[in-house]
């Protein structure tokens, strides 16, 4: 999976550890709330949580992402294929609908699965005093 490197690892890695890295700075300087546990502690438990999350999105989920939209593009299977557009119109429909199905499958973990609320109460009642 050389696109994998190639885009992810060699350009998209670095630009999101940029990101994250002016935000933890930003939200450090100017929260949005009151806090209500020590930083240390919410950097420890948020890490506890991020770091698997993070690696099985990179070497389990974004595998499978990158094969099955190959395999569509191959197909011409989606909604791309159906409508004329200039490519960058295409890209950018293309990266909104990802975005709103990602925002949606994280509501959908958030109110609806009651295991992960479950675990989710379970580690912030272990971690945060």
């Amino acid at each position: 999976m050389n696109v994998i490197k190639r885009v992810f690892d060699r350009k998209g890695a670095p630009i999101l550890t940029a990101v994250f890295v002016a935000l933890f700075i930003a939200e450090g300087r100017r929260a949005l709330r009151k806090r209500k546990q020590l930083r240390s502690e919410r950097v420890i438990v948020n890490s506890i949580v991020a770091i698997p999350s993070f690696s099985l999105l990179r070497f389990v989920f974004l595998p499978i992402m990158v094969k099955l939209a190959m395999k569509n593009q191959q197909l011409r299977w989606g909604l791309n294929y159906r409508y004329d557009a200039p490519p960058f119109i295409k890209a950018a429909v293309a990266f909104l609908i990802m975005d709103y199905t990602n925002y949606l499958w994280h509501i959908l973990n958030h109110k609806f699965l009651l295991v992960l609320l479950l675990l989710h109460r379970i580690v912030l009642r272990l971690f945060v005093p």
